[in-house]
């Protein structure tokens, strides 16, 4: 008895504390959201109440108080896919990273304008909705930060890669060119001289960027959808989140300062292994010397490559007789499909990942399939596109758990040389798998430490006590101009004081020791 007792009073404290959560994921990408759906599904299974606005929902009708609106897939998905295709295919043309950054910021642009025309996004933003937190997708699209203000709940911000400057910005974090450029920039926490300028010239011209085209092109956006002047500047409700969730961590990532509204979450929606499909699983089973897994994730399509570049894969592939290739390819089929080959649409890939035959992971660098081979110990081979892959793929290379090879570089001999490297060079496998020690070696598990700040965000009504004064400083006394400008002002002014008094001290000198007139 005494037993039910404690369990119904632990009841009734959680249905009491139980907080009506909405979730606002706008970018139609898998990967992306099976981060949100990892912490929102958590938060629901302590009691919450759930809401989510999402282009992938799960739809799962035994969850009970978890309610999903459903972003219109086909319209978010074949912008996000005509944008990133582009963003593709000029990689291989070689256009630099100034293109690539326009276009994601463009990209941030679409999403907002498609996905708040939605009927299905209207209707629920136009109804009388109550809630006690808003979480928001934080890494293109400052648009959807109103939603907060509108349904007058604080605000956090989750973003499923690393923070990039704007999301340093978000919450007043340091963010020096110096030993932490930008995510974009694939650098270093140690950047020599050139990378230094190149970092300083992007930060200040990201920064302009962003308060002069991105925030007032927002801004418009959500004035003109909501009809709503006296909504406040969008920089000042962005200003205003509580916290700033990132897929980060100091084992992977470089080092940094960190304020207390900036909090790393990095594999947090890894979990452990599940039996695979039978077929699968024979596959794998029945490789002679193992398999190479080869996926270009969620938002770079295997079957966009240009067909020069699909046969190089498959002539690399057809000399590797004792190893079987597994190749998640998204068309109906392959052209020229080797019987070694096995493609399929969709893999569960954390799963595979952990299969003992897996000796090598072809990939495009993307954060959480890098987290899932780090997980498994699996070396890497990246082909970074856009984005944070770049970064990512480079830190691998760096911690000497992976390679590193451009995609405008490729040919049968480069992919043939780079597996053989990975697969008999033994110091990969033991790089990754120290990389994995460090990696999973944290005083708490990522899902908990995201679900703890999300209820401490809840408990207090928001967080405000944790927001940086940094963000109430101008550009200018951020970068300490006006104090470098006073202090380049003293010299001056007692330069020019001293020259004043000794001009001064010369001419009466001068005027003494001249001869005085005679009177007659």
């Amino acid at each position: 008895m005494k037993v039910l007792a404690v369990a119904f009073c632990v009841l009734a404290v959680r249905l009491a504390e139980a907080a009506k959560i909405l979730g606002v994921f706008s970018i139609p990408s898998i990967s992306h959201q099976l981060v949100y759906r990892s912490l929102m599904k958590e938060l629901h299974s302590r009691g919450h109440h759930i809401t989510v606005l999402t282009p992938d929902p799960i739809r799962d009708s035994s969850l009970q108080n978890y309610t999903e609106i459903e972003i219109d897939l086909s319209a978010a998905y074949t912008m996000w896919k005509n944008r990133l295709s582009s963003l593709t295919e000029n990689r291989d043309k070689g256009l630099n990273y100034i293109y690539t950054t326009a276009n994601l910021i463009q990209l941030g642009l679409d999403v907002c304008e498609v996905e708040l025309n939605l009927p299905e996004v209207k209707n629920f933003l136009y109804q009388d909705n109550k809630f006690d937190l808003v979480m928001i997708e934080w890494i293109l699209s400052p648009c959807f930060a109103v939603i907060g203000y509108k349904v007058g709940a604080p605000v956090i911000g989750i973003s499923s890669i690393p923070p990039t400057i704007v999301i340093h910005d978000t919450v007043g974090n340091p963010a020096h060119p110096a030993y932490s450029p930008d995510i974009l920039l694939s650098y270093t926490d140690r950047p020599n001289f050139i990378q230094r300028i190149h970092a300083t010239v992007h930060y200040v011209a990201l920064q302009f960027v962003y308060r002069f085209w991105i925030l007032p092109s927002h801004d418009a956006l959500v004035r003109k959808h909501f009809k709503d002047n006296s909504m406040p500047y969008i920089e000042d409700v962005v200003k205003n989140v509580s916290l700033v969730l990132v897929s980060s961590h100091f084992s992977f990532h470089y080092p940094r300062p960190i304020v207390p509204a900036m909090v790393d979450i990095g594999g947090l929606h890894l979990h452990k292994p599940k039996p695979l499909p039978k077929n699968l699983k024979n596959f794998l089973d029945g490789a002679p010397e193992g398999v190479i897994y080869f996926s270009l994730g969620t938002n770079v399509r295997s079957d966009g490559m240009s067909v020069e570049k699909r046969q190089i894969f498959l002539d690399a592939f057809s000399e590797l007789q004792n190893f079987r290739i597994l190749w998640k390819w998204e068309g109906d089929e392959l052209p020229g499909k080797l019987c070694n080959v096995k493609v399929a649409k969709w893999l569960p890939q954390q799963d595979i990942l952990s299969h003992p035959k897996i000796k090598v992971f072809i990939y495009q660098g993307g954060m959480q399939s890098t987290e899932e081979a780090i997980q498994a110990q699996v070396p890497l081979i990246g082909i970074p596109f856009f984005a944070d892959q770049d970064v990512n793929v480079r830190k691998v290379v760096e911690a000497g758990a992976g390679i590193y090879v451009d995609f405008q570089d490729i040919t049968k001999d480069v992919i043939l040389n780079t597996i053989h490297k990975i697969i008999h060079d033994p110091s990969y496998k033991a790089s990754m798998k120290k990389l994995s020690e460090i990696a999973s070696d944290q005083p708490e598990n990522p899902l908990d430490r995201a679900v703890w700040w999300t209820e401490y965000v809840i408990r207090h009504k928001g967080a405000r006590h944790l927001r940086s004064a940094a963000l109430d400083l101008t550009w200018y006394q951020y970068l300490l101009l006006d104090v470098i400008a006073f202090f380049a002002v003293i010299p001056m002014f007692a330069t020019w004081l001293i020259s004043c008094i000794t001009r001064f001290i010369v001419y009466v000198i001068k005027s003494r020791m001249s001869p005085r007139p005679k009177r007659d």
